[in-house]
């Protein structure tokens, strides 16, 4: 696995190992049951992106608000933008882990999303080799404190025992090709450039997709009506929590949705893979 080195954010090289969920977050975040947890990608192959399978699973020992990741500079980030940034969504936070009311309007929301396109970004350094993240969405974070435009937040009401501390990412490599033309892979690489993060905190599940493929946009999934709420880009204000609230099956196609999606498209090989 590949070692970070630098802050995936500012590029210095005063590294830290800190909690990926703040102390505050603790008391909303259920233990648990067998006092471990597991860490889990779904990837496509690199010689055929309609093959996909787990690519990295680890059971560790702690629960999950024990999970530490070394990516990030103390100073500059950790205790810097990324803290104060974590101090203006914690009471917009709060609400949302425990299935509170409380009204998001369009400040609200782009608070909600920075941080959680942040703490994606981190958990996706839980597997260096498979990142899909780019340095310049990363810098642009930092600056600009607003997620990259290429990618999409969804956020739901939830009430289960199996989502309420968990995390699964899937990544793929994805292409545009005209009727009967075989596709050209970006850059002409298959690196992965897509991929689906989906997380769930207490009563919240997060639902994120990043893509690169120019033109290719993600939706509302209509198979949950009014559960799924979007919330980058913007759309509109509402009240919280919706009234459908998803189950652990619900979730579980959600999460997935990426997956099944890859599976139908047609596939064409491309370019073998240098080292």
């Amino acid at each position: 696995m590949r070692l970070v080195t630098e802050c995936i954010f500012c590029g210095r090289t005063d590294l830290s190992r800190e909690h990926v969920w703040p102390t505050w977050s603790h008391q909303f975040i259920p233990k648990s049951p067998l006092g471990r947890h597991i860490t889990k990608l779904i990837a496509t192959s690199a010689k055929n992106p309609r093959i996909s399978g787990e690519r990295y699973s680890k059971e560790r020992f702690g629960d999950v608000k024990t999970v530490k990741l070394k990516v990030v500079c103390k100073k500059h980030c950790n205790s810097g933008w990324m803290s104060r940034l974590e101090t203006t969504a914690k009471p917009i936070l709060i609400p949302l882990l425990i299935g509170s009311r409380i009204f998001l309007n369009k400040y609200e929301q782009e608070i909600l999303a920075t941080w959680i396109a942040m703490k994606m970004m981190i958990c996706e350094f839980s597997n260096p080799d498979e990142i899909v993240t780019r340095p310049i969405e990363r810098a642009l974070l930092m600056g600009r404190r607003l997620p990259p435009d290429n990618m999409g937040i969804w956020i739901a009401h939830y009430h289960g025992p199996s989502w309420n501390n968990a995390y699964l990412r899937q990544a793929c490599t994805l292409g545009w090709a005209e009727a009967g033309k075989a596709p050209t892979p970006l850059n002409n690489s298959l690196a992965k450039n897509t991929q689906s993060q989906t997380l769930g905190i207490g009563e919240l599940v997060v639902q994120s997709i990043t893509t690169y493929v120019p033109g290719l946009e993600f939706q509302t999934p209509t198979i949950f009506p009014g559960a799924v709420k979007p919330i980058w880009p913007y759309k509109q204000n509402f009240m919280w929590p919706p009234g459908p609230i998803l189950s652990d099956a619900a979730v579980g196609i959600l999460a997935t949705a990426l997956d099944r999606l890859t599976a139908r498209l047609p596939w064409h090989p491309g370019p073998e893979r240098t080292s």
